[in-house]
């Protein structure tokens, strides 16, 4: 692993999340992502849609940071939020130009599931719960990416996708992240880190259903 757990609580996290890591690196998308055969109708409906789910992590992570109990979280998640938008931004005006893939008119259902529930965790559910629900974007997803990088064909009709997934400036974002984890997950009740554990794998889930969605677009 790339980025590890900060603590017993996000090893217990982690370790929970074994079977659909597994899953995920293991899906006929990740492979063929990695192995350059995955079909462009596929990719772009993966693509397409990621940048509809983006504005509505965006929001969520804005939220986040109005509920945030202290300065230092306000301004974590403020700027994840300002950085997400760059991201989005970067998705339209230069992945979806260089691919020829044209921008998605509606979600669909997978997809629309995932955003509606990271914005109703963020909107409803206790801070450290919210917080859970959004890791995985984070954590998860970038390990399937040093993953994809460790075993991508050279050449690679996707790289400039890939490329995305490299830097240490996500690995460092994803500990603090990890680390906010961690600290609420030592402190709250029995039943909130229940919780947490449950939005965590909820959202992991959500990650792996995105890309069979994908996989599975009529060609």
């Amino acid at each position: 692993m790339r980025v590890t757990a900060q603590g017993k609580f996000t090893q217990e996290l982690w370790k929970a999340t074994v079977p659909v890591f597994q899953q995920i690196i293991n899906s006929r998308f990740i492979t063929e992502l990695a192995g350059a055969t995955l079909p462009l109708k596929c990719f772009a409906h993966y693509l397409s849609q990621d940048v509809l789910y983006l504005r509505q992590d965006n929001e969520a992570l804005k939220l986040l940071s109005q509920r945030a109990p202290n300065e230092t979280e306000k301004d974590f998640f403020r700027q994840l939020a300002i950085d997400g938008i760059a991201v989005e931004q970067a998705m339209q005006n230069e992945y979806l130009v260089h691919f020829n893939i044209r921008e998605a008119e509606k979600q669909s259902p997978v997809f629309d599931g995932y955003g509606r529930f990271v914005l109703a965790s963020a909107q409803h559910s206790p801070y450290p719960v919210a917080l859970a629900a959004l890791l995985p974007c984070f954590w998860l997803y970038g390990e399937v990416g040093q993953h994809v990088i460790k075993h991508q064909t050279p050449d690679n009709p996707y790289q400039m996708f890939i490329d995305t997934y490299a830097g240490d400036t996500y690995d460092n974002v994803t500990v603090r992240f990890i680390q906010l984890i961690e600290k609420y997950g030592q402190q709250e009740s029995a039943s909130v880190k229940q919780d947490m554990k449950e939005a965590f794998l909820k959202s992991s889930e959500y990650e792996f259903m995105v890309f069979e969605e994908a996989a599975n677009v009529p060609l």
